[in-house]
């Protein structure tokens, strides 16, 4: 990460990091599933990351990446790559920086030959906007089909200056139903959408506006019956013509 030697009045730093843990002393055996990385690339002009595949697999294991459009429900590109656990990918390297807003990128290991893929692990992704280093979380998998249940809560703000966008990761094999309950911090509201994600969604990604949210803060929460999806909540704030993007994964059980 470069020193920041901007002469703005701007809040230090420019990201914090939700990374995975320390895993790599376990491997997936060579009959056991693959699970994806999923990567929301929420609707935010210029919006990329940086890519560590050092807690996800070993050196030099063929990844597929493929970007995915949620809304048309199709692969755009594909591509296949070696993996280098000493360097970050820059998305934007794989695939066009304009087809990132509002898509999603899947990461698949071409080959589970045993002792290559970390069980329990993942990609971390490091969010950039404008080429300004944002916050870091970590990758999700499809949510899981085993019974279960979500709730799951997160901070929000939408003013002149700032968008709050909410992701939620879908099942590979069955629908997910789900609500979003929206309560502002004065409670002088609290509002109640249902929402469903399809199963060749992946992820659904929904701008807090859109659902005729007033301005102000408050809470989102996750509420969800039969499954317990990953969730991530991105506020976007605009400083003097400068873009920050601020990114956790909703907080819960």
């Amino acid at each position: 990460m470069k020193e920041n030697n901007s002469k703005l009045d701007l809040d230090y730093p420019s990201g914090v990091w939700h990374h995975s843990p320390f895993t790599r002393n376990n491997f997936l055996h060579d009959n056991e599933d693959v699970h994806s990385q999923v990567i929301a690339f929420p609707s935010i002009e210029n919006i990329d990351a940086f890519l560590f595949l050092g807690e996800y697999v070993i050196d030099n294991q063929e990844i597929k990446f493929e970007l995915y459009d949620p809304v048309e429900k199709r692969i755009l590109s594909s591509k296949i790559i070696d993996a280098d656990t000493k360097k970050q990918i820059q998305v934007s390297k794989i695939f066009s920086l304009k087809n990132l807003k509002g898509n999603i990128v899947v990461a698949t290991p071409i080959m589970n030959a045993g002792k290559n893929i970390f069980r329990h692990g993942y990609i971390n992704v490091q969010y950039l906007v404008d080429n300004t280093i944002c916050d870091g979380v970590h990758a999700h998998r499809f949510t899981s089909d085993s019974p279960g249940q979500g709730l799951k809560f997160m901070h929000y703000k939408i003013d002149e200056n700032s968008h709050s966008f909410f992701s939620i990761w879908g099942s590979k094999n069955n629908p997910v139903n789900y609500r979003l309950r929206i309560m502002d911090s004065n409670n002088s509201f609290e509002k109640c959408f249902h929402f469903t994600i399809n199963t060749n969604e992946v992820v659904q990604q929904i701008n807090l506006k859109d659902l005729g949210i007033p301005k102000g803060k408050g809470i989102i929460q996750l509420e969800c019956d039969k499954h317990n999806p990953a969730s991530t909540l991105f506020i976007q704030r605009q400083i003097d013509n400068q873009s920050f993007i601020s990114v956790c994964h909703m907080t819960g059980g």
